[in-house]
């Protein structure tokens, strides 16, 4: 988290009192407010292009520079030509201030160029750039100097038509400032579909009228490590185009003035050696520039303002970059190209058409964070996302999403409507730690238990049996489950580790089972043991004659009738939902697990109202400690809670709350109220003479 250009800060000594003649201002200060404009860049198919990007051949000079360099023909050829198809203002009065701020834009994209070959990353971009709107120092701006060299071939990133341009009319030094302080970042990921993908309608036409377009057709992997996309590096690879629907701007809020001497030495030794690579003997190319902010920091362009006192003075602009795994799988769509297509739901965040082109909703985020911040998302590499599977189901895909927002929004790239340290705080944090306790406390409460007054065998063996069902292992139940838990580990070994946590987790049950068995063991060494059959005393038959007032048949047509409802609602896919689930699960080919999940719900809420129909009769309270009752009710609440949009934002799509959980819910909070209310039943048994 620290500066990592805090050495070249400008230090006045002590003094208050800024040398201007010594330090770089920064242009834009704390109250700056500037608009953000977005152009996206589409290159134009090769018919329009030059002849030296057409060829499928490299020359020798070109040979040459691949054996040194290893890149692909593709890379070595000259920026392709590229008009803008968007271009407008996406952001309005922003300021160092403001985090997380979204807009979707729409745009139309032809696929003239993706159905062809030598694709990179460079031929669909977006570029940004900051356009201020009350900096006077950057109104007075007379000139400027450029990290990289003028006479290097740059893309160009702003059109002439850009409103960007238009603020400044004529003005070409303003004209050429914007061009070189905008950032460039790739809208395009190539992945290896073949064995997943499907050839298209458009494919199987194309194949049959021209012999130069297949379905293989080479394009290249990007792999780019700086901070603003650059393009391929690997040749010949059969995958396809994935056009990304998300890009988040990042703008460095530095403000404090650096050091003139040192910030000069910074800009010269980035215009000596940025753009080269690491063979000396190649010369400067712009896809050899690396522009992250670790190695470029504000040094990158060094401009000449005239002061209020009509001096000229040095200064800097804020540094700008972009984010460079910014979308999620469900953002990484295939092009509908003759290449390459997966199959993906229509509602994929992509509208597709027969005609020539592509509508797509392109979400923007933008946000200003500290220089420590940018260390933090670019030093921890976020998770690179994979598009999903062509057999991957909607709830596959939202809960893949979803993991990946929540692990990059701890990193502080927080989606939209998001709030992914919340969801910790709530989950692992409170829930995780409650369950823990609770778990000790029933431990504790069962293991202690030595007498049965005040408790329902019934609700004691219901409630036993519903928490051996909810941990044992649902893969042994059901083969749809199968690698649902995956620890590592060899076929042999996991499935024994699976059943010792099993039994560690139904700990309780067995210590709750003990505790009403009518047998008693007694260890008389570590190999012999006898069994006896447990006497109850005065105390304990008359507790038994009260619970027995609901007759155990009917405690038993209870549970049945329970059982049976619960798995007629499940197998008729009739959900009571109060909170739907964004995506539903089917429930074709699972009924082994409906099954043994409607018992369980159906002991555990019959455990819970006979005991309660207990403690109500004989005024007193049991089942379990006071304390394990109320935080037990208290965490059924917080599940409930972090449903809630107010205080999570974005819940993880496959959470829901239905009718039949908020049955258990309600008794929760009554049990809870019992143990508040009623007094705790003894728990040492009475001697024979006191009886």
């Amino acid at each position: 988290m620290r500066h990592p250009h805090q050495a070249h800060l400008y230090s006045t000594g002590g003094s208050t009192v800024i040398d201007r003649a010594s330090a770089v201002s920064p242009i834009l200060q704390d109250d700056a407010r500037f608009d953000i404009a977005a152009t996206i860049w589409y290159s134009l198919p090769r018919d329009v292009q030059a002849e030296d990007n057409d060829k499928h051949e490299a020359n020798e000079e070109e040979k040459t520079l691949m054996r040194y360099w290893g890149a692909p023909l593709a890379d070595l050829r000259p920026i392709p030509k590229q008009e803008a198809i968007l271009s407008e203002i996406v952001i309005r009065n922003a300021s160092f201030q403001d985090k997380n701020l979204y807009r979707r834009v729409h745009y139309r994209l032809p696929l003239d160029r993706f159905r062809q070959q030598n694709l990179t990353g460079l031929d669909l971009r977006a570029t940004f750039v900051l356009l201020p709107l009350n900096s006077d120092r950057f109104n007075q701006i007379t000139n400027f100097s450029d990290w990289r060299p003028a006479d290097l071939q740059i893309p160009e990133n702003i059109p002439t038509s850009s409103p960007a341009l238009a603020r400044y009319g004529s003005n070409s030094v303003y004209n050429d400032l914007l061009q070189r302080w905008a950032v460039s970042t790739t809208l395009l990921r190539f992945y290896d579909t073949s064995l997943q993908c499907f050839p298209t309608d458009e494919a199987e036409q194309v194949s049959q009228n021209s012999s130069d377009i297949s379905c293989s057709d080479s394009v290249v992997m990007q792999s780019n490590q700086a901070i603003d996309a650059g393009t391929a590096t690997e040749p010949d690879l059969k995958a396809h185009p994935h056009v990304l629907t998300r890009s988040h701007i990042l703008v460095i809020k530095e403000t404090r003035p650096y050091n003139l001497s040192s910030f000069a030495d910074k800009h010269l030794q980035l215009r000596q050696d940025s753009c080269k690579h690491f063979a000396t003997n190649l010369p400067r190319h712009y896809r050899f520039c690396s522009k992250k902010y670790a190695d470029m920091g504000e040094f990158g362009l060094q401009v000449d303002f005239a002061s209020a006192d009509g001096t000229t003075e040095t200064g800097y602009l804020p540094f700008i970059g972009a984010l460079q795994n910014p979308a999620g799988p469900k953002e990484i769509v295939p092009l509908p190209v003759n290449q390459r297509i997966c199959g993906r739901p229509a509602n994929a965040g992509i509208a597709r058409s027969r005609e020539n082109h592509l509508d797509i909703a392109w979400d923007i985020q933008f946000s200003a964070i500290s220089a420590g911040r940018a260390n933090l998302l670019t030093g921890f590499a976020s998770p690179i996302p994979e598009p999903p599977k062509a057999n991957a189901t909607q709830r596959q895909i939202a809960q893949a999403q979803d993991e990946w927002e929540q692990q990059v929004g701890l990193l502080g790239h927080r989606t939209e409507g998001a709030h992914p340290r919340t969801r910790l705080l709530t989950s692992a944090l409170t829930i995780s730690p409650l369950l823990l306790i609770t778990y000790l406390l029933d431990c504790l409460y069962w293991y202690s238990r030595t007498t049965l007054v005040g408790l329902d065998v019934w609700a004691t063996a219901c409630s036993a049996a519903a928490m051996l069902l909810e941990t044992f292992p649902k893969q042994i139940l059901d083969q749809d489950a199968h690698g649902e838990v995956d620890l590592g580990l060899s076929s042999a070994v996991q499935p024994v580790l699976i059943f010792i946590l099993w039994l560690l987790f139904a700990l309780p049950a067995f210590h709750m089972l003990r505790a009403i068995s009518p047998f008693c063991v007694t260890w008389t060494s570590w190999t012999t043991f006898t069994l006896e059959r447990s006497r109850q005393n005065h105390r304990e038959r008359t507790s038994n004659r009260v619970a027995n007032q609901l007759a155990p048949a009917q405690k038993l047509a209870t549970i049945v009738l329970v059982w049976i409802g619960v798995i007629l609602i499940s197998i008729l896919d009739v959900n009571f939902y109060i909170i739907a689930p964004a995506t539903m699960e089917p429930v074709k080919g699972k009924t082994i697990r409906i099954i043994v999940s409607s018992l369980e719900f159906s002991l555990l809420t019959c455990g819970i109202l006979f005991q309660m129909i207990m403690n109500q009769r004989c005024s007193t309270f049991a089942g379990r400690t006071r304390s394990a009752a109320v935080i037990w009710a208290f965490t059924s609440l917080l599940w409930v809670v972090r449903l809630s949009p107010y205080l999570i934002g974005k819940r993880n799509p496959t959470y829901s709350f239905r009718a039949t959980e908020s049955i258990t819910l309600i008794l929760d909070l009554c049990y809870a109220y019992q143990a508040l209310t009623l007094p705790v039943v003894e728990q040492k048994p009475w001697d024979e003479e006191e009886e």
